[in-house]
């Protein structure tokens, strides 16, 4: 929707994961905002990184449709092994997309180094393709907008009075 309101054309779509998603999108544990995560997230298991996979196809899937080179783009961890970084980085050549290990949180600009070699790249001018036509409208303005910015108008919070 930004693109196409704003008439921007992207050169390059890059798609961010980690191992340890892939893992809870395959059930084998629950992300809970604030809690530590699951051991089994945190141990070998190529198998959940390949059942878990199938959220990042679906990304996939979608992002190529659109027309621009796609960039596979994995946040590694310490636990994330090179077994398991195969099978994502194989994920990534099966739809044609760039792929690059990126480190930047652990190492700085040297970590993101490979991911930004793979971007420039894989980089080209392109016209995006939409799924659908027609006019994209603004929903700036509108009612879901004002109740999901940060200063939604006075009436929509209910007042509670003061007890005495």
């Amino acid at each position: 929707m930004k693109a196409r309101l704003g008439n921007l054309r992207p050169a390059c779509v890059v798609v961010v994961c980690t191992v340890r998603a892939l893992k809870v999108h395959a059930g084998l544990a629950k992300a809970v905002l604030g809690k530590p995560l699951d051991q089994a997230v945190l141990t070998e298991d190529v198998a959940a990184v390949e059942k878990g996979a199938a959220n990042l196809r679906h990304h996939l899937r979608i992002a190529t449709n659109f027309g621009p080179p796609v960039v596979v783009a994995l946040n590694r961890f310490p636990t994330d092994t090179d077994a398991e970084i195969a099978v994502v980085e194989g994920i990534a050549r099966e739809f044609g997309a760039g792929f690059a290990v990126h480190t930047g949180f652990a190492d700085g600009g040297a970590g993101a180094e490979a991911l930004a070699r793979a971007v420039v790249k894989a980089a080209r001018p392109t016209d995006l393709r939409y799924q659908y036509e027609g006019q994209v409208r603004s929903c700036r303005g509108s009612r879901a907008w004002r109740r999901t910015s940060t200063a939604p108008p006075a009436s929509s919070w209910p007042r509670r009075r003061a007890r005495a």
